[in-house]
Parts: structure tokens; C-alpha cells; sequence
């Protein structure tokens, strides 16, 4: 396995992978310095681990997860706590490698947010923890967000009803909105449990982020990578 040490990450994947390495290693890196400055917080002076899985098998292994608890889905995973990042190889999943690029820049969101709070993104509100890392990964779809079926921000925070309404898509939107219209500082107190999020919710917040998002049709930070 190759191993590469950079300012934030040490890197390590297989030959196969080379070329896809150069991509992820510098998407990493800006993403890391984008969203510090942006938000500001101040860098991590221990590397962080990025690890390219070249098979299921290995980014079961490197997560820690068991062969029960992982889903076709789970290409990426981020762990403050253990330093660690880990994506699939595109050569091991359906997604491209623009869309793996994504999820490289949704996990370093966690990472750098894991500064922020003493809590795992885990123990956060998927609604705040992943609503963050969707928009600023540039991840939301436009197209997919419906005013007449769209769930109410409040009801995102509960896991289960988060994963049964898109939760993904629609937090990405309010997120994204909430940093649009009240400022990265907002966004950053609310991770960090120092602002309640019900203190930027309003009756129709969640149709203007919907039109919001239909109008800028982009992601926050991280359009400069």
C-alpha cells in the first residue's frame, strides 16, 4: 500500500488507485483549508488518516464496521475521534469519480466539524451534522426537492424519520439556507449547540430554503474547488 504524508492527511491506497489518489488527496487538502478559513476553526495539528478501500472488505475493515451493519450505500465515513477517513474506490461502487470526490469533501466536513463540538457527528442531529456536509459537498439535488412532500426541518432531527423522508437532500437544503441567509457563524453555533436551531426556524423556512436552492442551484464553500 502506498503511503503519503500531506499538511492535513496521510494518505494511503493501492497502485490501482493511483490516479484517483492525486484527485482525492487534493480535494482533501482545499476542502480542509476552505472550510477553516470559512468558518473559522482552527486546523488540527495531528494528521488525519485518509484511507482509499480498494474493496467493500477492506472499508468494512477500516471503519470498523461488521458485515451486518454496513449498506450498498456507505461509500464514505469519517471518525474524529480516531482520526481516520475512509473512502471506496469507484472501482469497488457504482459512483463515478466526481461523485466520489463529493463524498471525499462531505467526510472532510465531519472532520473539520469535529473541532467544533465535543459530541460525534454521530450524536448529532442528522439534520445539522449531515444537512452541513450535503450542502457544502455540493451534494443537494434541486430537482428532488417538492414543496407539497417535503418534510418539516424539526421532524430531520429524528434518525429514523430522517432516513425515511430523503432526509439527506432536504437537510442539505435547509442547511444550506440557514448559511445563506444568517451566516456560517450561525451555522457553526448551532453544530456546536451553542444557539438552539429553533431560533432561525420560521413558518415557511423550509419552502423559501426549497426556492432558494431551485434559484442558486449550488453549494456554499466548496464551489471553489
Amino acid at each position: 500500500m502506498n503511503q503519503y504524508e500531506y499538511r492535513h492527511f496521510l494518505i494511503r491506497y493501492e497502485d490501482r488507485d493511483d490516479e484517483f489518489a492525486r484527485e482525492v488527496i487534493k480535494t482533501a487538502e482545499a476542502t480542509y483549508d476552505i472550510l477553516s478559513g470559512d468558518f473559522n476553526i482552527e486546523p488540527d495539528t495531528e494528521l488525519f488518516t485518509l484511507v482509499i478501500c480498494s474493496d467493500i472488505e477492506a472499508f468494512i475493515r477500516d471503519t470498523g464496521k461488521t458485515a451486518g451493519s454496513y449498506q450498498p450505500w456507505m461509500v464514505g465515513n469519517a471518525n474524529y475521534e480516531k482520526r481516520i477517513l475512509c473512502i471506496l474506490s469507484p472501482s469497488a461502487s457504482d459512483r463515478s469519480d466526481d461523485e466520489m470526490l463529493s463524498v471525499v469533501k462531505h467526510e472532510v466536513v465531519h472532520i473539520v466539524f469535529g473541532k467544533v463540538s465535543d459530541k460525534s457527528p454521530d450524536d448529532i442531529s442528522p439534520l445539522i451534522s449531515e444537512g452541513g456536509a450535503v450542502c457544502l459537498a455540493g451534494q443537494v439535488d434541486p430537482e428532488l426537492l417538492d414543496k407539497n412532500t417535503r418534510p418539516d426541518a424539526s421532524n430531520l432531527n429524528d434518525e429514523d424519520y430522517f432516513y425515511g423522508n430523503d432526509g439527506y437532500n432536504y437537510s442539505g437544503a435547509y442547511m444550506g439556507f440557514l448559511m445563506r441567509k444568517y451566516g456560517n457563524e450561525a451555522y457553526k453555533n448551532v453544530y456546536a449547540e451553542i444557539e438552539p436551531l429553533e431560533k432561525y426556524l420560521y413558518d415557511g423556512f423550509e419552502n423559501d430554503a426549497i426556492d432558494s436552492f431551485r434559484a442558486f442551484r449550488g453549494d456554499i464553500a466548496l464551489e471553489r474547488i
